[in-house]
């Protein structure tokens, strides 16, 4: 690295033929790390006595990043700047050659920036620092003055992107997190500078995917119209930049054609024409028998779905099911609900206590047949859904950890409930 560059690591200001800089390897009031060059070699001294090493792995260098014509898989490469909506940086994202990130926190109405724990008095450098969405200033900037009442902002997955498509006068943001750390408090960010409209560019990889599916969940719920974009061509992991340096110039236009969020229902024109009952039982006699899980309630085909409102029953009724399958008993202890054969039941509920569920279970089996071993298996967690992609990976992860003592008896059912709202 050179010797500016090292020395924009520190913030580092000019002194002489170098550079002074607060030691991030001790608490420094008086600048007492001197940064300059010999030959092709960066030096670095503190004058308290700080080790190089320590002192260059607080800004994340080590020593062979002080050779100039040495490659440096550490090199920056990027600063992003965050300001609050009043424009005043709070702190700075810094990017390597390799990928790597960490943050600087600005020192309030100084110019000098927080670097290490021990420069933050031994805790995270952005412990306490209210995370803000990339630019967002600019963005109610833009806000103010649109035309229209109609507000629309792109969001991406990294500043890189943002960045480009504000060169292309598009309003952008990203989170400083990356995927999968978008929270409702960015949503609020956005409705609180005016935007009506996102339109979500996902990188073409299932972190990616899954990220944007969030910020749509959370956008939705507040009220905000969503689009995803899906650019076609995309290598695996690519980006929104990546596709406007491949030469496509029709980014508008995939915005504008992409559909809405969430998908709509299926067109009614696949709906069955009205017949007579007779009529239609008359024709389904035609069809081959359908077989049951459990008879009259659970078919062997399609998804079974028990509506209700709160208070209905419907978790009680769903419990005693899943331990009628996992059992191979009759359901309701009524042979009108027999069932066909023990299978594995996967029981997921968002809204039962531990200590709740336990006692159902208790009560439900007490005068009647147990579940075989290992054939049921009930999951209680808190807002689970599966419109997120982190809540369906968490079902596949957890189904796939038990399936192998029983590799000849797979899941045949799946059971969630939850309330639906009066």
């Amino acid at each position: 690295m050179t010797l500016e560059e090292v020395a924009h690591r520190f913030n580092a200001t000019r002194s002489g033929d170098g550079y002074t800089a607060h030691c991030p390897g001790h608490k420094d009031n008086r600048k007492s790390l001197c940064i300059n060059q010999k030959l092709d070699k960066v030096l670095i001294k503190c004058q308290a006595g700080c080790p190089t090493d320590t002192v260059l792995a607080a800004v994340g260098l080590t020593m062979k990043d002080l050779f100039e014509n040495a490659h440096s898989p550490s090199q920056v490469v990027a600063t992003y700047i965050y300001r609050d909506l009043e424009g005043v940086v709070r702190y700075r994202k810094i990017r390597t050659a390799d990928k790597e990130f960490f943050f600087n926190k600005k020192v309030d109405g100084k110019d000098e920036w927080i670097c290490s724990k021990k420069q933050n008095g031994g805790k995270a450098v952005m412990e306490g620092v209210p995370h803000i969405l990339y630019r967002v200033n600019e963005l109610r900037e833009q806000s103010e003055g649109a035309a229209t009442d109609i507000f629309r902002v792109y969001v991406t997955e990294g500043e890189k992107d943002a960045d480009r498509l504000w060169s292309l006068g598009l309003p952008a943001t990203t989170n400083d997190g990356g995927a999968s750390k978008w929270t409702d408090e960015y949503t609020r960010q956005l409705k609180a500078v005016g935007v009506t409209h996102v339109a979500l560019l996902p990188d073409n990889d299932d972190p990616g995917r899954a990220h944007m599916q969030a910020v749509a969940q959370s956008c939705h719920a507040a009220g905000i119209e969503v689009q995803i974009v899906e650019l076609p061509g995309l290598a695996s992991k690519g980006d929104v930049s990546d596709y406007l340096d491949a030469g496509n110039t029709d980014l508008s236009d995939r915005i504008a054609s992409a559909p809405s969020y969430p998908p709509p229902f299926p067109s009614e024109s696949n709906a069955s024409t009205p017949e007579d009952l007779h009529v239609f039982l008359a024709r389904m006699e035609q069809q081959p028998d359908l077989s049951w899980h459990v008879a009259g309630l659970i078919p062997d085909e399609g998804i079974c779905l028990w509506h209700g409102q709160p208070r209905d029953f419907k978790s009680m009724t769903a419990q005693e099911v899943s331990l009628a399958l996992a059992s191979g008993r009759n359901a309701f202890c009524n042979s009108r609900f027999a069932v066909s054969k023990p299978v594995k039941v996967a029981y997921f509920t968002e809204e039962d206590s531990e200590r709740l569920f336990a006692a159902r279970m208790h009560w439900l089996t007490a005068k009647n047949q147990k579940p075989k071993p290992n054939f049921f298996f009930p999951f209680i967690r808190k807002s689970l859904s599966f419109d997120v992609a982190a809540d369906r990976d968490f079902i596949v992860r957890e189904l796939r950890v038990r399936a192998p003592r029983h590799r000849e008896q797979s899941f045949h059912g799946i059971v969630i409930t939850r309330s639906t709202p009066s």
